[in-house]
């Protein structure tokens, strides 16, 4: 016993001295030696002992890193020593864990990360940032990985009975040399990821809750240092273990739930605080939590806060730190908005939440207006640039814009103007091309009317940072015509009309935005393409939008030749509609949109040509003429049953002898054998119905485009004016259209002997005229000008050489010939009378027709043709007379009418006795 006392003696002297008793220096493996024998020797000395192998293993590091540096070696057998020290402790460790564990945890993790920190600069050891590099350096150093083994092995068997004394250390040497002490925390926390994230998250909550002594829920790095370490610790342990994160900051937080005690009403704000620190943190917190918040959470929540003083009394600081947990939110943040509307705007919650959720909303959208319009610059250079400004919550938020705008078209009630502003502040973030994609989503897809003051505040707020988005948007809305649906392609075009048609109505209100209607008139040409679509509704609501669509002055010719060709074809296609509402209607929408067309220099002129061509053309003969088949029009029913065509027939060469100016064109009636020429088909009422309607249709649009002011009559009638150079054209046309044979088409009427030279052209312009009774209106339109009738005059005088024919030739037996016959033989004295080329006996002679005889109309006819003859229409010979153009006749003429016109009314007395004083009036 004596012997080990000395021993025992002589040991600490050593330790002491540094030296033996000859005064010998130890060296370090010898003082090392001396140290650990004292340590298990004698316990007094335990605190200078591990102090000292604190050196061992420090100089242990100094020499791996001075020969990993190449400077050459140390010659000391230190590893021995490190290797002995590692057996004396675990056999410590092992014999009494509840008394060293404790002791050799806190002196190894101080340890790791005192030498961390030391060495942190040396040349070779790796940046704080690359942990893997840190671990493969250190873990390859016997005195570190030696260290690193007692730290884990200490915990292993702490782990049962008191794992805080170990946690607390590696937080409280966290907090002392953080950021190179991470790797070690990263790899204690990789060997016990579930007791070290418990326990680190416990003590956290536990200092979180001791430092609010001043009654503030807002923790700082200075006030609670140990939070920085903390967040430090479970942000190395996201990579590998975010569910054992997440489930450890579920259970944390359902443990607070209805709680009273001061660590269950801190868990929330604590939870928060963590967020704001650690955006990996944030990511599980937004991503897990939405599912954890049922109504029933939310309510024991509500009531938790409504019974803690100190929620209430700090409320302001908490809704701003949820404000910016939630601007600041990446992934999920768009699940993390669909659930706070559906608190805000739902009613499944109770009132208290909905409103604390309202106010969230509320206030987040002033934090995100804050945010994008407080950038520093341009805002619409910024908005296109990444950069510090980034709002994180708008940028993943654009991930799910199509999302969000299909919300938004669904919403009702406060969630539409939430979602509106929203998607305002996300277009202001991500740019112009991102706002004009969420507009023109918006007004293509948008189906109720009641949004539409949603989508004109979402554009105007858009127009602050970017003035051209609605012309952006319209442009990719009209690219959408072309390759959508039936269906969409009409809701696009009714969203448009709607859109459009307020502009209109309210202009005054519209003048703070740009025009929808003003961004559609550079895409006429794209609306005109859909008035071809095979759905007639979709190219009734297309017109109906271009007629509130203004066109543009500096709109180029082709454009609107274009325009005109299109709306024209249209007409024709509607005219073969049978719905007459739907019909009539929308001829109204396309013969204002041509009257407008009408005003621009050069189009009024291609309108009337390709209306006049359309109208005339075979495709078109079933829309003017009751008679006319489908067959008709078909080439094949020219043919006979033996395949020889009749027109060729009378075409060829030999069948006849062809007389210079004579009239002996012979032309069959049949092919022998085969019967007669075929009748007309029975009258059919219906069509005849139609042929009408679509004859006053088709005047309508002529006069209108005709006019030189609108006129408050849409028929035709005498209150609409048309200028002497449409009146020219119009009849230039006609004739050209209507007369194809220019031989013998002079102004002056020729002699009754001579048209039996011109029997063909006269029967195929009557023919015309028969089956295309509009073209009355027409004549009508241009007598009205009166200067531009001598164009006509081969329409004229052909059609009555005809009707000369008729009369004289005794077939006024069958009715309904005589019928047609006294149709034409008065619509052609009306024009004549119309146009002034009649004196005034003669004007009032459509009146008499219907009570004259066969023979006294040939008389009568024969008389005006005599006069015209006579008095030819020439536009020189008109004069202006009390404000109206009048032509001069020869007296002799008049007389001779006068008096023929007499003899008439002598003999028909009886039937036109109510006539003569108009006629003949009493001069007094």
């Amino acid at each position: 016993m004596e012997l080990e006392r000395k021993e025992m003696l002589k040991n600490i002297h050593a330790f002491i001295k540094g030296a033996n008793r000859d005064n010998h220096k130890l060296t370090l493996e010898e003082h090392a030696q001396c140290a650990l024998e004292l340590l298990q020797t004698v316990p007094a000395t335990r605190p200078a002992t591990l102090e000292y192998l604190c050196h061992v293993f420090d100089e242990s590091v100094n020499s791996y890193l001075f020969e990993m540096e190449g400077k050459g070696t140390t010659g000391n057998k230190i590893e021995e020593v490190i290797s002995e020290t590692h057996q004396v402790l675990k056999r410590f460790i092992d014999k009494n864990p509840k008394g060293w564990a404790p002791i050799i945890s806190t002196w190894s993790i101080e340890l790791l990360g005192r030498i961390s920190s030391n060495y942190a600069n040396r040349r070779g050891v790796p940046h704080s940032s690359s942990l893997n590099e840190q671990l493969q350096l250190w873990m390859s150093c016997k005195g570190m990985r030696t260290l690193m083994e007692l730290s884990s092995h200490c915990i292993s068997v702490m782990i049962d009975s008191c794992p805080d004394a170990c946690v607390n250390a590696i937080i409280d040497t966290s907090v002392k040399h953080s950021p190179h002490f991470d790797w070690v925390v990263a790899h204690i926390g990789s060997c016990f990821p579930t007791t070290i994230i418990n326990r680190v998250l416990s003590l956290g909550l536990k200092d979180f809750c001791n430092s609010q002594s001043g009654g503030h829920l807002v923790a700082t790095e200075i006030k609670v240092p140990k939070m920085v370490s903390v967040v430090s610790i479970l942000g190395h342990l996201a990579s590998q273990h975010s569910s054992d994160i997440r489930d450890a900051l579920l259970q944390l937080f359902r443990e607070s739930l209805g709680g009273v005690s001061e660590q269950q009403v801190y868990t929330v704000p604590f939870l928060l605080q963590l967020s704001t620190m650690s955006p990996v943190l944030l990511k599980t917190i937004t991503d897990d939590f939405i599912f954890a918040l049922t109504p029933e959470v939310l309510g024991q929540l509500a009531e938790q806060f409504q019974k803690s003083v100190i929620l209430q009394r700090d409320k302001d600081t908490l809704l701003m730190l949820v404000i910016h947990l939630v601007s600041k939110s990446g992934k999920g943040a768009y699940r993390l908005i669909s659930f706070m509307l559906d608190i805000g705007g739902g009613d499944q919650v109770q009132t208290e939440v909905q409103q604390a959720c309202s106010l969230i909303l509320d206030l987040l959208i002033l934090e995100l207006q804050r945010c994008v319009y407080g950038r520093t610059g341009s805002l619409v250079t910024k908005a296109t640039t990444a950069g510090s400004s980034e709002v994180p919550l708008l940028s993943e938020l654009q991930k799910h814009t199509s999302a969000l705008c299909d919300d938004f078209l669904r919403a009702s009630g406060k969630r539409v103007n939430w979602l509106q502003r929203f998607l305002a502040m996300l277009a202001l973030h991500c740019g112009e091309e991102s706002a004009s994609d969420i507009l023109s989503y918006v007004l293509v897809n948008i189906s109720e009317k009641d949004k539409l003051s949603a989508v004109l505040a979402l554009q105007a707020e858009m127009e602050v940072a970017f003035p051209s988005v609605m012309s952006q948007a319209v442009q990719k809305s009209c690219n959408k015509l072309t390759s959508s649906s039936p269906e969409q392609t009409l809701q696009i075009l009714n969203n448009m009309y709607a859109v459009v048609n307020s502009e209109v109505q309210s202009p005054a209100r519209q003048k703070a935005r740009v025009m929808l209607g003003a961004c559609l008139s550079d895409h006429l040409s794209t609306l005109a393409s859909q008035l071809y679509h095979p759905d007639l509704t979709i190219a009734v609501k297309c017109i109906a939008l271009m007629n509130l669509v203004t066109v543009k002055d500096s709109c180029d010719l082709s454009m609107l030749h274009s325009l005109s060709h299109s709306v024209v074809d249209f007409v024709f296609i509607l005219l073969s509609c049978q719905d007459h509402f739907l019909k009539s209607k929308t001829l109204t929408d396309c013969k204002d949109y041509l009257q407008k067309l009408s005003k621009k220099p050069l189009t009024k002129f291609v309108i009337l040509r390709s209306l006049l061509e359309n109208a005339l053309n075979k495709s078109n003969l079933q829309l003017f003429d009751a008679s006319a088949n489908a067959s008709d029009i078909n080439e094949k029913t020219l043919v006979s049953s033996e395949g020889k065509s009749l027109l060729l027939e009378n075409q060829r060469k030999g069948l006849s002898v062809v007389v210079p100016k004579g009239g002996l064109s012979v032309f069959h009636a049949g092919i022998i054998g085969k019967g007669p020429r075929q009748g007309m088909t029975q009258e059919n009422t219906e069509k005849e119905t139609d042929v009408l309607v679509n004859c006053q249709l088709l005047s309508q649009i002529i006069c209108a485009c005709c006019l030189e002011k609108t006129s408050p009559s849409s028929s035709v009638s005498k209150n609409w004016t048309c200028d002497a150079e449409t009146g020219s054209y119009l009849a230039g046309v006609l004739v050209e259209l209507v007369c194809p044979d220019v031989t013998f088409t002079g102004v002056l009427w020729p002699e009754e002997e001579l048209t039996r030279l011109t029997i063909e052209r006269d029967l195929h312009i009557r023919m015309m005229l028969d089956k295309h009774l509009f073209l009355w209106d027409v004549l009508s339109i241009i007598a009205e000008t009166q200067t531009a009738m001598h164009i006509c005059s081969v329409i004229l005088y052909g059609t009555m050489s005809t009707l000369l024919a008729f009369w004289d030739s005794g077939r006024c037996n069958v009715p309904r010939e005589k019928n047609k016959a006294i149709y034409t033989t008065s619509q052609l004295l009306d024009v004549l009378a119309r146009a002034g080329l009649l004196p005034p006996p003669l004007k009032y002679s459509p009146l008499m027709l219907s009570e004259l005889s066969e023979g006294d109309i040939h008389l009568l006819l024969s008389t005006i043709w005599s006069f015209m003859k006579e008095n030819p229409p020439r536009a020189d010979e008109f004069q202006m007379v009390d404000g109206k153009l009048q032509k001069s006749f020869l007296p002799e003429s008049t007389n001779r009418v006068s008096n023929i016109l007499h003899a008439l009314f002598q003999k028909n007395i009886a039937k036109l006795g109510y006539l003569y004083p108009k006629v003949f009036p009493v001069v007094r």
